[in-house]
Protein backbone atom coordinates (compact mmCIF):
# COMPACT_ATOMS: atom_id res chain seq x y z
CA UNK A 1 0.00 0.00 0.00
CA UNK A 2 2.37 2.51 0.63
CA UNK A 3 4.79 1.81 -2.36
CA UNK A 4 1.09 2.58 -4.55
CA UNK A 5 0.34 6.00 -2.63
CA UNK A 6 3.96 6.81 -3.54
CA UNK A 7 3.90 6.02 -7.19
CA UNK A 8 0.68 8.24 -7.17
CA UNK A 9 2.00 11.07 -5.35
CA UNK A 10 5.35 10.59 -7.48
CA UNK A 11 3.21 11.63 -10.61
CA UNK A 12 2.03 14.54 -9.54
CA UNK A 13 5.51 16.39 -9.28
CA UNK A 14 4.16 18.50 -6.72
CA UNK A 15 5.67 21.78 -5.48
CA UNK A 16 5.02 21.38 -1.74
CA UNK A 17 5.88 18.89 0.94
CA UNK A 18 4.60 15.63 1.01
CA UNK A 19 5.56 12.84 3.41
CA UNK A 20 4.91 9.30 4.51
CA UNK A 21 5.66 8.20 8.25
CA UNK A 22 4.77 5.10 9.91
CA UNK A 23 4.81 5.34 13.87
CA UNK A 24 4.27 2.94 16.03
CA UNK A 25 2.82 0.65 12.99
CA UNK A 26 0.39 3.23 11.54
CA UNK A 27 0.93 5.06 8.32
CA UNK A 28 0.66 8.50 8.18
CA UNK A 29 0.59 11.21 4.84
CA UNK A 30 1.53 14.56 5.15
CA UNK A 31 0.45 17.22 2.63
CA UNK A 32 1.22 20.87 2.86
CA UNK A 33 1.19 23.14 -0.08
CA UNK A 34 0.76 27.09 -1.40
CA UNK A 35 -0.26 27.44 -5.10
CA UNK A 36 -0.61 31.09 -6.51
CA UNK A 37 -3.42 30.70 -8.86
CA UNK A 38 -5.80 26.85 -8.47
CA UNK A 39 -4.62 24.72 -11.46
CA UNK A 40 -3.60 21.40 -11.24
CA UNK A 41 -2.06 21.11 -8.25
CA UNK A 42 -5.37 21.36 -6.61
CA UNK A 43 -6.87 18.76 -9.01
CA UNK A 44 -4.53 16.66 -8.46
CA UNK A 45 -4.74 16.85 -4.06
CA UNK A 46 -8.85 16.12 -5.07
CA UNK A 47 -7.34 13.15 -6.78
CA UNK A 48 -4.55 12.06 -4.50
CA UNK A 49 -7.14 11.89 -1.58
CA UNK A 50 -10.07 9.76 -3.48
CA UNK A 51 -6.92 7.60 -4.39
CA UNK A 52 -5.69 7.31 -0.62
CA UNK A 53 -9.49 6.36 0.09
CA UNK A 54 -9.47 3.78 -2.29
CA UNK A 55 -6.03 2.09 -1.43
CA UNK A 56 -6.47 2.83 1.88
CA UNK A 57 -9.94 3.01 3.07
CA UNK A 58 -9.35 3.18 6.76
CA UNK A 59 -7.70 6.62 6.28
CA UNK A 60 -8.79 9.64 8.12
CA UNK A 61 -7.66 12.94 8.16
CA UNK A 62 -8.71 17.00 7.11
CA UNK A 63 -7.31 18.83 4.39
CA UNK A 64 -8.26 22.64 4.01
CA UNK A 65 -8.15 24.66 1.01
CA UNK A 66 -8.49 28.44 0.63
CA UNK A 67 -8.87 30.11 -2.63
CA UNK A 68 -8.74 34.31 -2.20
CA UNK A 69 -9.75 34.50 -6.16
CA UNK A 70 -13.10 32.06 -5.72
CA UNK A 71 -16.74 32.99 -6.70
CA UNK A 72 -17.97 30.18 -5.51
CA UNK A 73 -18.78 28.27 -2.40
CA UNK A 74 -17.83 29.21 0.69
CA UNK A 75 -16.19 32.17 -0.86
CA UNK A 76 -13.00 34.35 -1.22
CA UNK A 77 -13.31 34.72 3.23
CA UNK A 78 -13.68 31.42 3.98
CA UNK A 79 -11.98 27.91 4.10
CA UNK A 80 -13.55 24.56 3.08
CA UNK A 81 -12.56 21.61 4.27
CA UNK A 82 -12.19 17.70 2.73
CA UNK A 83 -12.54 15.47 5.15
CA UNK A 84 -11.68 11.76 4.71
CA UNK A 85 -13.55 9.09 6.96
CA UNK A 86 -14.45 5.47 6.44
CA UNK A 87 -13.21 5.33 2.89
CA UNK A 88 -14.99 8.70 1.61
CA UNK A 89 -14.07 12.03 0.89
CA UNK A 90 -16.60 14.92 1.71
CA UNK A 91 -16.35 18.76 1.38
CA UNK A 92 -17.63 20.83 3.99
CA UNK A 93 -17.21 24.31 5.61
CA UNK A 94 -14.80 25.09 7.93
CA UNK A 95 -15.47 26.38 11.34
CA UNK A 96 -12.21 26.48 12.54
CA UNK A 97 -10.43 29.28 10.20
CA UNK A 98 -13.51 30.95 8.40
CA UNK A 99 -14.47 33.48 8.16
CA UNK A 100 -10.68 33.94 7.59
CA UNK A 101 -11.12 38.06 8.05
CA UNK A 102 -11.01 38.53 11.07
CA UNK A 103 -10.06 34.90 12.55
CA UNK A 104 -6.78 34.86 10.93
CA UNK A 105 -6.20 38.04 9.19
CA UNK A 106 -7.18 42.00 10.30
CA UNK A 107 -9.10 43.54 7.56
CA UNK A 108 -7.34 45.34 4.72
CA UNK A 109 -6.68 48.95 6.27
CA UNK A 110 -5.03 51.90 3.24
CA UNK A 111 -3.77 53.77 5.76
CA UNK A 112 -1.26 51.22 7.48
Amino acid sequence: MHREIAELVGGFGWAGHFQMKVVNGEGFVTVATLTNHRGGEAADLELFLRELCRVAPGSYGLLHEWDDETTEWPGENAFKVYVLARGRVTVREDPFFSPLVPTIEDPYDPTA
